[in-house]
């Protein structure tokens, strides 16, 4: 029974003694290196402990993870010292190392690009020459700036220099060929090929690494719904115009209103209340008379040339009222400067002189006979 125990010890002690190097790999912790901030399907992570699965906005990126995208897929993932990294279709890569201490602003970030085409804008760590970009036939050191990075299925390799002041391309040999003006690019055609001088990129070339980076019109990038169009981006970001309130037009009285108005006044307003007296000092306007429109008053009367202090009319019986019509007025009937004059009314004729009853009642007094 003794020695039949010790088979089961034996297992018993070595169950025991592997548990906790179970229980540590299980509890190692995944670095956070970043955030997915766009991806067009089909991009697909493999995380170092976590499930695979698609990336989309907003998922987390570790450290030693692996990212993969098929032939319609594209992915941006943000650092945390503020670099991105632009994953083209058809491409495979790996984020091998990412350490960075946002307190003193250093670190290390190591990619390894297995094939497909990347864009890498850099951030705090390449400032310092701290971001290493490795393909199967060169390794990239990017200091600042922009690199744009094509890797073919057999490891040929393309960097081009898009801004910034310095890109270094270091054979496997340990050839280094540095790039220090934007627009102008090195390839490595293999593992075992020394890097080519630099050369200015042609518009073909930049069109065709840049174009599979663009954004695809008919996808979402990765949101759970499409964003809007630009213009009603633009008009829902306007601001709020608040217009002001309608003015009432003001109506001005047109010549022949004015006319009807003015005849009007002659007896008061159209409305019913008298128009205001005219200023203080002033008279009636030239070539207006007492009692119409333009004065706004009543009609004055206006004395009659022919009446006498006791009020009495002297004109005599069937005279007419008007102008010229007084003892004053010429035999002819008008003014003083002809007869005929327009405006002026006849003279009615003289009457018997004065006394001229009493005389032939006198006459007839004295001789009774007399006619």
């Amino acid at each position: 029974m003794r020695v039949a125990a010790w088979p089961i010890l034996l297992l018993a002690s070595l169950a025991g003694a592997s548990a906790p190097f179970a229980a540590r790999a299980q509890s190692t912790p995944e670095r956070t290196a970043g955030v997915t901030t766009a991806a067009n399907q089909s991009v697909e992570g493999v995380p170092p402990v976590s499930a695979r699965g698609p990336l989309a906005v907003g998922t987390t990126v570790f450290e030693r993870e692996r990212v993969i995208s098929a032939a319609d897929g594209q992915a941006q993932l943000l650092f945390r010292d503020g670099s991105s990294f632009t994953v083209g279709p058809n491409s495979d890569l790996v984020l091998d190392d990412f350490t960075y201490d946002a307190s003193r602003g250093t670190g290390r970030a190591a990619l390894s690009l297995g094939k497909g085409v990347f864009r890498f804008v850099g951030g705090a760590l390449s400032k310092e020459g701290g971001v290493e970009l490795t393909t199967p036939a060169a390794v990239l050191g990017v200091r600042g700036g922009i690199a744009l990075v094509e890797v073919g299925d057999a490891g040929a390799t393309r960097a081009t220099l898009l801004y910034g002041d310095d890109l270094a391309v270091r054979a496997r040999d340990g050839e280094t060929v540095h790039i220090r003006r934007p627009g102008y690019a090195v390839t490595v055609a293999n593992a075992h090929a020394a890097p080519s001088e630099p050369v200015r990129a042609t518009p073909d070339d930049l069109r065709r690494g840049l174009d599979p980076l663009r954004g695809q019109p008919d996808r979402a990038g990765g949101l759970p719904m499409r964003p809007p169009p630009p213009p009603v981006v633009a008009a829902l970001r306007a601001p709020v115009a608040l217009a002001p309130p309608p003015k009432t037009p003001e109506t001005k009285p047109s010549s022949g209103s004015a006319a009807a108005s003015g005849s009007a006044s002659g007896s008061g307003s159209a409305s019913g209340s008298p128009p205001p007296p005219p200023p203080s000092g002033q008279g009636p306007q030239a070539g207006s008379r007492p009692g119409s429109g333009a004065g706004g008053s009543a009609p004055a009367t206006v004395p009659s040339p022919f009446a006498s202090a006791s009020g009495l009319d002297l004109r005599g019986p069937g005279a007419g009222p008007g102008p010229g019509s007084g003892p004053l007025s010429p035999a002819g009937g008008g003014r003083a400067g002809g007869p005929g004059q327009p405006g002026a009314a006849p003279t009615p004729p003289p009457g018997p002189p004065a006394g001229a009853g009493a005389q032939a009642r006198q006459r007839r007094m004295l001789a009774p006979n007399a006619p």
